[in-house]
């Protein structure tokens, strides 16, 4: 049998879409302090922000770094977010590390640490070897700015000697935005200066299914 809308529930269609709002702040004229707060993109009872992102039109003061959230998380679609260099202000963040052999002993752990420009505490690290690597753990984390340390457990009952490879890490600075936002009471969208901030322009954009 072929279902069809007249022995389904009837489909409702609405006035609908996806809309693009943007918003450009000045910090050569407004002079941020660490801590300040931009509400640039009002959001309405019902929203669902899809993405939410920030490119930099003319560069910040040196190392200056934004948060990009709302009310209820200051950086849900971005912890830190590097502005002191024109471009897109990247919340992903890749690197590949090669594994040199090096005999891991029962019990032990082996680290190696890697620069990851934009790298800050409060990032997820995500780490994918590209070989079986025989029940060892692996697991990554930020240690300081720009610095991330990946570490290899063994706690399989023997030394192991893993030959040449490769790991890809990933430095997710929003991880919570993958899913959209659904937005349940009126709130704004705010960038948060870390640092204080006396140069640049930035453009913020956000795509917002509204009704």
């Amino acid at each position: 049998m072929i279902y069809n809308q007249v022995n389904l529930t009837k489909m409702r269609e609405y006035q609908t879409g996806l809309r693009l709002f943007e918003k450009k702040i000045y910090f050569g004229t407004t002079n941020a302090a660490a801590g300040d707060v931009f509400q640039v993109i009002p959001f309405i009872v019902g929203d669902v922000v899809f993405a939410a992102w920030i490119d930099v039109e003319t560069s910040c003061t040196a190392d200056a770094s934004v948060d990009l959230g709302y009310g209820d998380d200051v950086d849900y679609f971005g912890n830190e977010l590097l502005v002191d260099s024109e471009g897109h202000s990247r919340a992903v963040l890749n690197a590949t590390k090669t594994w040199n052999p090096y005999l891991v002993y029962d019990g032990s752990e082996h680290t190696d640490e890697l620069e990851i420009s934009g790298a800050r505490y409060g990032d997820v690290v995500s780490v994918s070897p590209s070989i079986d690597i025989a029940d060892m753990t692996l697991t990554g984390e930020v240690i300081h700015k720009d610095w991330v340390a990946v570490h290899y457990v063994n706690n399989t009952g023997g030394g192991l000697d893993l030959p040449e490879h490769d790991i890809e890490i990933t430095v997710n600075k929003a991880p919570q935005s993958a899913t959209p936002l659904v937005v349940s009471s009126a709130d704004t969208l705010d960038v948060k200066a870390n640092d204080a901030i006396t140069a640049g322009v930035i453009k913020v954009s956000a795509l917002i299914f509204r009704k």
